[in-house]
């Protein structure tokens, strides 16, 4: 077991300001859990003016820092990923640990990309615990006009990794653990697939169903066909 774990991450370096940042999560083992002190802060927003900040949804306020208590299973995930780390001694590009045990070593993991996907995963689940963003909803509905009519959602809760579907006025169902895991790299594929095509934050030009993701994310109905959740929204809905 390890005794204390810092990661420092910042965000790839073709993000540009105004939403590059960096983040700095440190993790203590408890009985309970793991003790989380994190700070995230926006970088390269002195080279942009004050308008074009407010113009990409931001504020001049937007760093956030908060302590708290993440549940057991985010301790079981992060002690089978730290099984599996190798540390290498090199410059850090978006990601770098010092993992304190029997001694204290400080690198780059070997296993970055699985890192970067733990490391992003953490920080959303910090922002949620810490009451600075909601949960993730993938909503179901039908645009009509400038009317975007709910029928059921998806929602992704961070903090617990909890994952629930919910239809309109009708059933719900919490789903398993695996398929959290599974569905939240389904859900990138799917992203990235479709942002190949068009711009995902523009109001589609045509009327019918759509996923909309956190209220910003247009996904065209019949797509994410490998999500399980997707198919139990499709079943109760006679899809």
């Amino acid at each position: 077991m390890f005794r204390k774990l810092v990661i420092s991450y910042r965000t790839a370096q073709d993000l540009p300001a105004p939403h590059a940042f960096q983040a700095e999560i440190s993790l203590i083992p408890t009985p309970e859990g793991l003790q989380v002190d994190f700070s995230r802060e926006y970088i390269e927003r002195d080279l942009l003016e004050k308008q074009e900040i407010e113009a990409e949804g931001f504020s001049h306020d937007d760093d956030f820092s908060w302590s708290g208590h993440l549940p057991q299973i985010w301790l079981d995930e992060l002690s089978q990923l730290l099984a599996q780390t190798h540390l290498l001694p090199l410059e850090p590009k978006q990601l770098h640990l010092v993992w304190e045990s029997d001694q204290k070593i400080a690198g780059r993991p070997e296993n970055e990309m699985e890192w970067l996907f733990f490391a992003e995963q953490m920080i959303q689940a910090c922002l949620e615990a810490g009451g600075k963003e909601l949960p993730m909803e993938l909503v179901l509905g039908k645009l009509e006009k400038s009317n975007f009519f709910e029928k059921a959602r998806l929602v992704w809760y961070f903090e617990r990794k909890e994952l629930m579907g919910q239809i309109l006025k009708g059933s719900e169902k919490q789903f398993s653990q695996i398929d959290w895991e599974k569905s939240q790299k389904q859900l990138q594929k799917w992203i990235e697939q479709e942002a190949q095509h068009q711009d995902l934050f523009q109001l589609p030009a045509h009327k019918g169903l759509f996923w909309l993701l956190n209220g910003e994310v247009w996904l065209a109905y019949g797509g994410g066909q490998d999500l399980e959740s997707i198919h139990w929204v499709e079943d109760q809905l006679g899809m």
